[in-house]
């Protein structure tokens, strides 16, 4: 993404500014212009600028979550949203992670939908199967990374070592769904017709 800085700043195939948004007002207001000088600078930067609390994207997930007037019961949106964050993707997994009936959550889902936070993706091999992904990266990485470790990041000093203890889970539960949607639109829109 041309937004987040120079294109040749990238991981293969992936701006660095991705897994964060591409609204441009990311980058110039709420990383105060700061973006990674190159994929060996890009932990520093996650550190220096997305978890730090004292910058305004720290906070800008939530403010998103906040404003949005059709999440009522935020609890339960919020659960839904953590769940894919999590990994679990089809609407049995996101039934499981919450311990409730996947009849129960068909409404917050679909609300999700709607808000345009959760996508449906239909399975390319099964009619009857989708799986679920967030729409938005900076909602994304907040679920995946920040939420599960909010109380530590408020702590000063704390950003670094929860960003080393996080990288795991960013590569599996943040770069892998991106990673499999550049592949699915790739599919879909590049790939030959059979």
């Amino acid at each position: 993404m041309a937004t987040w800085g120079d294109p040749s700043r990238t991981v293969p195939g992936y701006s660095m500014g991705e897994p964060f948004g591409g609204t441009p007002a990311y980058r110039r207001e709420f990383a105060r212009g700061d973006t990674p000088v190159g994929p060996e600078d890009f932990d520093d930067w996650v550190v220096r600028t997305v978890l730090n609390p004292e910058t305004p994207l720290f906070r800008e997930a939530r403010y998103l979550l906040a404003e949005e007037p059709d999440l009522r019961d935020s609890a339960l949106y919020l659960s839904v949203l953590a769940a894919v964050a999590d990994g679990n993707a089809t609407r049995g997994g996101m039934a499981g992670y919450l311990e409730r009936k996947a009849t129960d959550i068909a409404h917050p889902i679909n609300v999700l939908e709607d808000a345009g936070l959760l996508h449906r993706d239909s399975d390319a091999f099964r009619d009857n199967r989708a799986t679920y992904r967030i729409s938005e990266p900076l909602i994304r990485f907040y679920h995946a990374i920040m939420r599960p470790v909010w109380d530590q990041l408020e702590r000063p000093g704390s950003a670094a070592r929860v960003w080393q203890a996080s990288r795991r889970r960013f590569v599996g539960n943040v770069l892998g769904p991106h990673f499999e949607q550049i592949c699915r639109e790739w599919a879909l829109h590049h790939a030959g017709h059979r």
